[in-house]
């Protein structure tokens, strides 16, 4: 944010970073905010903490480089097998996933916000989606309207109106249309 000076000067108005503002742990993030959407409540900090050292373990070897270089599809998929473990042995449920946009991803938008939209129609569902501009960013999706884009975000967004969206280079936010993570909720077979 910028604002003019006594003197005409432009000045940067300083802001504090936010936690996670500088590391590449938004995978995590995103994943321990899926699973509270799929669990149905909020976990609580220490439950919190003991889940974010578990997905931590699934990139233990990529330490430091991925607290700059981020979590790409590789880390994320080692990230959502742990976050499946864990949510049987902790929370009574199963995580499958899938990548339902890898090799089909629709070219068109209006084509693209459908088929995401089908794919949260159903319950206990929501979407992890690679965000590129104007910052590379994991987030959870959790509904598509005509209009606008639901997240249950570790950043600010919230609600964000889809045309401020787009696939390709130039629109306000470029979604990957290719890193998307469908997760399901499913029962565990009682023995």
């Amino acid at each position: 944010m910028t604002t003019t000076g006594a003197r005409g000067k432009t000045k940067r108005r300083r802001e504090a970073y936010a936690q996670g503002g500088l590391d590449g742990l938004c995978g995590v993030y995103a994943t321990i905010n899926a699973l509270q959407r799929l669990r149905g409540k909020a976990l609580n900090e220490e439950p919190a903490i003991e889940l974010f050292k578990h997905l931590v373990g699934a990139i233990r070897g990529k330490f430091p480089e991925v607290l700059w270089e981020g979590t790409g599809v590789p880390e994320m998929r080692a990230i959502l097998d742990r976050a499946d473990s864990h949510a049987r042995k902790h929370f009574g449920f199963g995580v499958a996933r899938s990548e339902p946009m890898l090799k089909s991803a629709p070219r068109r938008a209006d084509l693209y916000w459908t088929r995401l939209a089908a794919l949260l129609a159903e319950p206990d569902r929501v979407l992890i989606v690679g965000l590129k501009d104007p910052w590379e960013h994991w987030s959870v999706l959790t509904g598509v309207t005509p209009r606008t884009l639901k997240f249950f975000d570790s950043l600010t967004i919230k609600v964000a109106r889809r045309a401020d969206f787009s696939l390709r280079e130039g629109a306000t936010y470029r979604i990957d249309p290719h890193q998307v993570f469908l997760l399901r909720r499913v029962k565990i077979p009682r023995s």
